[in-house]
């Protein structure tokens, strides 16, 4: 979509000649919406500190509890981590250090839950070797991987649902 420039040429006649003036509104425009959008990323990056650093602590003192260790699919991080990697590298490449900024930032927070997902701090857990705590955590999400699309598809009520809607149809 091209959109053509708001411009007024302003002129005026001397005796010895005629003196234009050509103003284009839209260029200065244009140019001062992108300074501002330019602060706002940048000043964007302390939101993404405060995200980060809010969900880091939630866990931080957490970290050491079985329960709160379940909870994180370190799957999940580590599919994430992929993506924020590669943009990151986009970013640096394309020298957009805001955008690369933000993404390290989640990389980063994405790493230390992979940590805590692995069971790093739990007590009697840390004696293990990095890759056995790896393979541990993931062989555990294996298992419970279904879980979610099992409760979609064969809901624990569903025989007492039908139970009820057989009884009201009777007395029909």
């Amino acid at each position: 979509m091209y959109i053509l420039p708001i411009s007024a040429t302003l002129c005026y006649t001397f005796y010895s000649g005629k003196f234009c003036i050509k103003i284009t509104f839209w260029s200065s425009i244009m140019e001062m919406f992108q300074k501002a959008v330019s602060i706002l990323a940048f000043l964007s990056i302390g939101f993404s500190l405060t995200e980060a650093y809010l969900k880091a602590n939630q866990i931080w003192k957490r970290k050491h509890e079985r329960l709160v260790v379940e909870s994180i699919s370190v799957t999940a991080q580590l599919v994430s981590l992929f993506p924020l990697s590669v943009f990151s590298l986009n970013y640096l490449f394309e020298r957009q250090y805001v955008g690369l900024i933000d993404s390290t930032i989640f990389a980063s927070l994405a790493v230390f839950n992979i940590i805590v997902g692995m069971s790093f701090w739990v007590p009697g857990e840390r004696k293990k070797g990095f890759w056995t705590l790896i393979k541990e955590t993931l062989n555990f999400e294996r298992k419970e991987a279904g879980d979610l699309a099992k409760s979609f598809l064969k809901p624990s009520g569903a025989k007492k649902i039908i139970n009820i809607l057989s009884q009201v149809a009777m007395y029909d």
